[in-house]
């Protein structure tokens, strides 16, 4: 079970913010515009979906990779100063309803054999010890 809690869009001009604190409402503003991204590529079912452009939807992948039940809630102003933000939420969760999930349950065998236990240690330890690639 996961629970993230997204804050919300943050306005730097109506909030008057600076230094670390425009850096960190900037910082929200583009987790949320990825995770956009990636509610509209799963809702049109394309077949690249852009989980890697955020820490955000790195972390929120295999929810919203449709193996997992998901529950998305989203707040709403009813001021109407807000209601440019309030639309793109709406809109946003709309296409969030048109993502299919199949849920998979995760079955493990009662019991195993010493053999194939250890075949599973050692293809972990090998996955363990793999340098990690950059671009």
């Amino acid at each position: 079970l996961t629970f993230v809690d997204l804050a919300g869009s943050e306005r730097t001009k109506r909030a008057r913010t600076e230094g670390e604190a425009r850096q960190e409402g900037n910082a929200i503003n583009l987790s949320l515009l990825n995770l956009n991204n990636v509610i509209k590529a799963r809702a049109d079912r394309s077949s690249v979906v852009p989980y890697n452009s955020s820490s955000l939807t790195k972390l929120l992948a295999d929810r919203l990779g449709g193996a997992t039940p998901t529950l998305v809630l989203a707040c709403a102003s009813p001021e109407g100063e807000h209601a440019d933000e309030t639309i793109s939420t709406l809109q946003t969760m709309s296409l969030a309803r048109m993502i299919e999930t199949r849920p998979k349950i995760a079955r493990r065998p009662a019991t195993i054999s010493v053999e194939e236990a250890a075949r599973q240690a050692e293809e972990a330890a090998r996955h363990a010890v793999r340098p990690l690639r950059r671009p």
